[in-house]
């Protein structure tokens, strides 16, 4: 989406400016996204050091035409920064984010409001479930590195989709000291889906060795193998 971020963004609010970038069969991609798998399009717009794709988003419109910026699409072009950067924390958060922050915040959006729609998201039962979740950590013997695995069963015993671990990983990487941490979750499918955090190392490099991929910091692997199999090949190379 040309927003990724905690709220369905739907097409209405960037009116012209969705259609523009629909017309110029464009990709867009902030630092978070591998610059190496993106869609072949007629344009692709990369930029490796943007918090986010929004920021690159920011950037284009205000390059193509100031005017596609109103109040509607920069509290979307806003959500989707505070939500990629984590609330303006992670490594890729510059000087220049803040400052397109700080020009998205002139419409008159109420930048408290919106950092607490990201987080007043979560449920009572998604609240308690975490806690659960977080009874399973495991850490590495040399303490770098730390993971979670989530099964089918323990959505299931609670009625919950994995919809309830929607910035879960984030969670996580903000809540402990080490290095790495990983969330490993069983789809319904018997497959596995993983994502990695990081402070220093680069989880890309070690995601793009299962097929899957990111940006240094932050990177997510879909994998077909039982979780118990893809658990025990990633942690190896921790």
């Amino acid at each position: 989406g040309a927003a990724d971020a905690h709220r369905a963004v739907q097409p209405e609010p960037f009116g012209k400016a969705f259609k523009l970038i629909g017309d110029l069969k464009c990709e867009l991609a902030g630092g978070h996204h591998n610059q190496h798998a993106i869609a072949r399009r007629r344009y692709n717009f990369v930029d490796a050091a943007a918090s986010s794709t929004c920021e690159v988003l920011s950037l284009l419109f205000k390059t193509w035409d100031a005017a596609l910026i109103d109040r509607p699409v920069a509290e979307c072009l806003l959500l989707g920064i505070l939500y990629d950067s984590i609330v303006f924390r992670t490594q890729s958060t510059t000087a220049r984010t803040l400052h397109i922050a700080a020009q998205l915040l002139d419409f008159g959006i109420n930048l408290y409001e919106l950092k607490n729609e990201l987080s007043a998201a979560q449920t009572i039962e998604a609240i308690r479930f975490w806690g659960s979740a977080l009874s399973k950590l495991v850490v590495a013997a040399n303490k770098q590195a730390a993971w979670i695995s989530i099964t089918k069963q323990d959505l299931v015993s609670i009625s919950a989709s994995a919809a309830i671990l929607e910035g879960f990983s984030n969670f996580i990487w903000d809540l402990t000291p080490f290095d790495i941490t990983i969330v490993f979750l069983e789809t319904e499918d018997g497959g596995t889906k993983i994502s990695l955090r990081s402070k220093t190392s680069d989880v890309n490099a070690l995601a793009q060795r299962f097929g899957g991929g990111g940006h240094k910091y932050a990177a997510g692997i879909t994998s077909t193998k039982p979780l118990s199999i893809i658990r025990d090949e990633i942690i190896k190379l921790l």
